[in-house]
């Protein structure tokens, strides 16, 4: 193949006239019908605006339906002054010897149309003569290449040609070109709003509805208005699909909250929208101005969606002018532009949504005494002599606490979590309490118990220390009563009290330095 740099069919071609010329030494004729191999581009015409983006595809028959051939190499033609090439996708990965899309010069008119200079050369080749294979069903696609409208293109029909630089040996090659007719693009509809839950939202937002729980209903709205001329088609609409929902039986999981009165709607799936079966692969809203959106006229649609499934949600919308209904199938990221976008060629845009499963909140805690009410020997241990204690119970942000004293719930103990924290006022009776807590949280899933806070209640004063006495080893008198003693330091002193008290020693009216104790029991 001429620009293949591998066997070209060429050669495959001279064997073939060898083999002819030798059937005809002894002077007999050989008469045969010619099969061909067909080349298309589909679809054959287009019509697009300025700066919108397009996709062809490159169609392979044969006459004879002979899937088992040498293989193929072709050009496709078309004017760079008018179209931007972009891409290919889908290419027919087939053949021992495979010559990827390049974009090249048409320095010799291959089509013979003077208007096309930027060509497009493809090939494939099979060295086992099994091309594009015995088991692909004819007519197949060779790849799909992408272009775009240049913004400076003018109004008028240009061409999409195929040339063939090589076919099978013994097959003719037919070949049936495209064309596509260019307007000009009027400025059109701009998104004016967009929100989620009546919250502001931004294209490529992710939106994470961390408390909706699956099969619950969240709100999607869009506003736009008209910033140019009247609407030039009779499509002129926003579109909208939802990537989860891929079932006819979703249909129901989306419908309309309120609307502008010029719009429509419209749900669709499947072969719906009346343009072949598959025509919507997820579930599509389309609302069209039932007359002219007019210049400055803003229209909005409002939608009630309902997720199936935990986990992403893509929603895929725009605004525009056509002359066609939109689909879901093809939506799709354009490197080229930065941008999404839908089948027409129109700006795109998507938001994700999360769904994020809900899960049980962690155990409250830990749960602590307020530090200015443990009136205590120790800020931390939980001894308190006030009459309301406070209890400081961590959480989970926006949770219900529940507090239970020994299991059974304290009445009017509980409320909700701000800044991490619920504080409890509590007006438990003299004693020891074991205080736990437990949070839901707003989806209503609740925590297991927290660990318990012992908190010891003690509002009554303790009486005098009693007996006190010096310690024997130290009563150096005739007695070891008589409370006489030659030490004058390091004396030990001990007596009875409230078990938990601590004791100061006092000499006179004067505490004793360094003179403390606990009452152990």
């Amino acid at each position: 193949m001429k620009r293949m740099t591998h066997v070209s069919g060429r050669f495959l071609i001279v064997l073939w006239t060898i083999f002819l010329l030798l059937g005809n030494v002894d002077g007999a004729s050989l008469a045969f019908a010619v099969e061909t191999q067909d080349v298309s581009i589909f679809p054959s015409s287009q019509v697009k605006y300025t700066e919108q983006h397009f996709t062809v595809s490159v169609l392979y028959d044969v006459s004879n339906n002979d899937n088992s051939l040498e293989g193929l190499e072709i050009n496709v033609h078309f004017d760079s002054t008018k179209l931007f090439y972009e891409n290919y996708s889908g290419f027919l990965s087939r053949g021992d010897i495979r010559n990827y899309p390049q974009l090249l010069t048409d320095t010799g008119n291959e089509d013979g149309d003077g208007t096309t200079d930027g060509m497009i050369n493809t090939g494939w080749a099979s060295l086992t003569s099994n091309w594009p294979g015995t088991d692909i069903d004819l007519p197949v696609k060779l790849l799909d290449l992408h272009f775009s409208v240049k913004p400076d293109a003018p109004v008028g029909i240009t061409p999409i040609n195929i040339s063939v630089s090589d076919g099978a040996p013994g097959y003719n090659v037919n070949t049936t070109n495209s064309t596509l007719t260019i307007l000009l693009l009027p400025a059109g509809p701009t998104i004016t709003d967009l929100r989620e839950n009546g919250q502001s939202a931004n294209h490529d937002d992710v939106i994470v509805l961390k408390d909706h729980v699956s099969d619950t209903i969240f709100t999607f709205r869009i506003a736009a208005e008209n910033t140019g001329a009247v609407s030039p088609g009779p499509y002129n609409s926003i579109a909208v699909y939802l990537s989860q929902l891929d079932s006819p039986g979703d249909k129901g999981r989306v419908s309309l909250s309120e609307k502008s009165s010029d719009l429509n709607y419209g749900e669709f799936f499947g072969n719906e929208a009346s343009a072949g079966d598959g025509f919507t692969e997820y579930v599509m809203v389309e609302s069209v101005d039932t007359d002219d959106w007019n210049s400055n006229e803003e229209n909005f649609l409002e939608l009630n969606i309902r997720p199936k499934e935990y986990g992403d949600l893509y929603i895929y919308y725009r605004v525009g002018m056509s002359n066609d209904h939109s689909w879901t199938h093809g939506w799709e990221y354009s490197p080229s532009s930065g941008a999404y976008l839908d089948p027409l060629g129109l700006q795109a845009y998507r938001v994700r949504v999360v769904v994020e499963e809900p899960m049980a909140p962690a155990k409250p805690g830990p749960l602590d005494l307020a530090e200015d009410d443990d009136s205590g020997y120790s800020v931390t241990d939980n001894i308190t002599n006030t009459v309301g204690q406070r209890i400081i119970v961590p959480g989970e942000e926006g949770a219900t606490v529940k507090l239970y004293n020994g299991g059974v719930e304290i009445a009017g103990a509980g409320g909700m979590v701000s800044s991490g924290i619920y504080q409890a006022v509590l007006s438990l009776p003299e004693g020891t309490h074991s205080i736990t807590a437990i949070q839901t949280d707003p989806a209503g899933y609740t925590s297991p118990e927290s660990d318990p806070l012992v908190v010891t209640i003690d509002t009554t004063a303790p009486g005098p220390p009693l007996n006190l006495d010096l310690a024997a080893e130290d009563d150096s008198g005739a007695y070891d009563d008589d409370n006489f003693t030659y030490n004058s330091d390091s004396l030990t002193i001990t007596g009875t009290g409230e078990d938990g008290t601590v004791v100061w020693l006092r000499d006179g009216s004067a505490n004793v330095a360094g003179a403390t104790g606990s009452v152990q029991n």
